[in-house]
């Protein structure tokens, strides 16, 4: 299962609501069993790591969870884009990079938990390979998303 938190500027501009970690839990829970596994296997594409580290405290034992995310002042607090506006063009690459091969990683994943209200959710929905229906995705706050 692929796992997208964002926070950040999306947050605090009003432009997303805050989910829960909770939510995230109880979304994770619904794919298991839909899946009736007894484990799950979890990547996290977060622009917060203190959020995935609040996913892994509040998340089930079964759930092995991975991200690429290293503790850094960038991660700890979400995406803010003036923030990364200043950051030195070779840490602004070294993270474009990395936001490039999560995109990667998470259009493999057959089922994601994510937003439709991210441009990231919305991005993943139209470009995931893995995804064999709209069941397989749930977004945590616009239940349905459509280009049309």
């Amino acid at each position: 299962v692929g796992v997208h938190i964002r926070s950040g500027d999306k947050i605090t501009t009003g432009e997303m609501k805050t989910i829960a970690i909770n939510e995230y839990v109880h979304a994770l829970r619904t794919i298991q069993n839909n899946l009736k596994k007894n484990d799950l296997n979890i990547f996290v594409m977060t622009d917060n790591l203190s959020l995935y580290e609040e996913l892994m405290a509040k998340g089930d034992p079964s759930w092995s969870m991975t991200t690429l995310e290293e503790p850094s002042v960038y991660t700890m607090n979400g995406h803010e884009q003036v923030v990364f506006n200043l950051l030195p063009q070779e840490k602004r690459v070294s993270l474009f990079y990395r936001f490039l091969t999560e995109l990667h990683i998470m259009q493999r994943i057959p089922n994601l938990v994510l937003t439709f209200s991210s441009n990231v959710g919305r991005f993943l929905y139209l470009t995931s390979y893995a995804i064999q229906d709209e069941e397989n995705v749930i977004s945590l706050d616009v239940p349905k998303w459509s280009t049309f």
